[in-house]
This record gives structure tokens, sequence and C-alpha cells, in this order.
């Protein structure tokens, strides 16, 4: 299985490519007496555009016969039945073993292919734990919590099932800098849930 880059993402390095080759060619060509570090422009440009080659050819990840790999020069592997648990946080999944860890950035993958990824994680008999929030915004309906099985998942599903209209939901106003626990959130949920009264932290 490969896990594939965003599209996005890898034109990044193919527009930074060809800027660059533009930028080579305009020197070069474009003086009668080009300077010797109007030549460096074709590296760059090269190095971008070997970039992105690669990683359009290779991809982000690959998992096969029970290893999951990095690609590229300095990836990392584990083997997944090394695995004890998986921290989820800033967009990265932290896979960690007794003895090392391996992080995924999962703002850089296709969307089909993160949903892959999930999959083949949720395989795993390992404890999955990090803070809140993990949205997927552009991809899902708003404030939809991640659907990695988890039980802030379960308490938010009965906390919108009682949030009474125009009421605001404490998981979608949380955009600030403030960063709340996965457990404080869900002691704040069931609160309101029992109809207790609740308070939020300063800042949130």
């Amino acid at each position: 299985m490969k896990i594939a880059y965003k599209q996005t993402h890898l034109n990044v390095n193919l527009t930074f490519g060809l800027i660059w080759l533009v930028w080579f060619f305009v020197g070069v060509f474009g003086k009668e007496e080009p300077n010797w570090t109007d030549y460096g422009w074709i590296f760059i440009s090269l190095m971008y555009l070997g970039i992105y080659f690669y990683q359009k050819n290779y991809k982000y990840l690959t998992i096969e016969n029970g290893i999951i790999n990095v690609n590229g020069p300095f990836g990392k592997k584990l083997n997944l039945t090394e695995i004890k648990r998986i921290k989820k946080f800033a967009g990265d999944y932290i896979l960690k073993t007794d003895k090392s860890e391996l992080t995924i950035n999962t703002q850089i993958i296709d969307l089909t292919s993160l949903n892959e990824l999930n999959s083949e994680l949720e395989k795993l008999n390992v404890e999955w734990y990090g803070e809140h929030p993990i949205f997927e915004h552009e991809n899902t309906k708003e404030g939809l919590i991640d659907s990695l099985p988890s039980k802030l998942n379960e308490v938010y599903k009965r906390y919108l099932d009682i949030i009474e209209e125009g009421e605001i939901d404490i998981v979608q106003c949380g955009w600030s800098n403030y960063r709340m626990s996965e457990k404080k959130l869900i002691e704040l949920l069931e609160k309101r849930i029992k109809g207790e009264k609740i308070e939020l932290p300063e800042g949130y």
C-alpha cells in the first residue's frame, strides 16, 4: 500500500522548480555576459523538480509486509506489530514502539490515502491518545470529530443529541491558542449532557 502526498503539496515543489528554471534562462540567455552565479539557478531548479518527481513516484509512505516506511533519504520505518501506542498531536500521528517512534504528518497526505492509512492503523490493537482538537474541516461536516474510535467521539455524539438550537457548540468554539486536553473536554461535555452548569477555561 502506498500513501500519497496531497497534490497541493507536490505542486509547491513543482512551482518552485519551474520558477528557478525560468530564472536560469533569463539570467543566462538574457544577458550578454552572464554571471557565474546565474548558473546556480539550474541546480536549485533541478533540486526542486527532483523532489517533486521523487515524491510523486515513490509517495509519502509505504505499508508492505507488516512494515510502515516513510520514504526519502531521512525516512524511518517501523514494524507494525511492534507499535504500542499512537499519539495524535497537531496534525501528526506519532507511532511509538518500546524503543523508537515514527511521526506521520497527516496534513500533507491525500484524503483518499489518509482514509486508507486510518483503516490500516485501526486494525492495530494499540492505545490511541492525544490532545483535542483533531478536525478535518475541509473534508467533513463542521464540528465533526475525527472518526477513529475514542471515548471523546462517543461522548460528543451524545452531546450533539441534547444541544439546543442556537446554543454554542463547546467543540466548535475552541479555536483560540488555548489547547484543552481530551480528558478535560470529555468532562465538560458530560456535565452539559447531565444538565450541569459548565465554565469554560479562560481564553478558550
